[in-house]
């Protein structure tokens, strides 16, 4: 449990590393159609945007979750989330595999793993497939 409290603090400190100027491209086109998305006349983000190349739930989760927020902050807390969530999984995976240890060093690796931590600071789709992925194998 304390690993999680660590892991979530790595991954929560510092999402202002941008200034909230969105420099993640992909964080952009999101965290812009998901603000574009409006209840109940305009729920399609493809008229929004045409284009748009991610799946539905992550961004309707940051619609709703946004509220009048900010919905660059409410994506990236969120993926933060996720990505702990992840952590705890991945433990949940390593200890059905192959026990108790093997739990714990799949959790404490994948839990200072670099890329996971940065892509935890973008508000992007790449945390929810990683979180939904390793549930689905348990």
């Amino acid at each position: 449990m304390a690993l999680l409290w660590v892991t979530l603090a790595l991954r929560l400190t510092g999402l202002a590393w941008d200034s909230g100027i969105a420099a993640h491209p992909d964080e952009r086109h999101l965290v812009e159609t998901a603000d574009a998305l409006a209840w109940p006349d305009r729920l399609n983000p493809f008229a929004a945007d045409p284009r748009f190349p991610y799946g539905h739930l992550p961004l309707y989760a940051i619609a709703l979750a946004t509220g009048r927020g900010d919905p660059l902050w409410t994506a990236r807390v969120m993926a933060a989330l996720l990505d702990t969530g992840t952590v705890g999984l991945a433990a949940v995976l390593g200890r059905r595999v192959g026990g108790r240890r093997v739990g714990r060093l799949a959790a404490v690796l994948l839990a200072g793993m670099p890329l996971h931590v940065q892509q935890a600071h973008f508000g992007t789709v790449d945390p929810w497939l990683a979180f939904l992925t390793t549930g689905a194998l348990l």
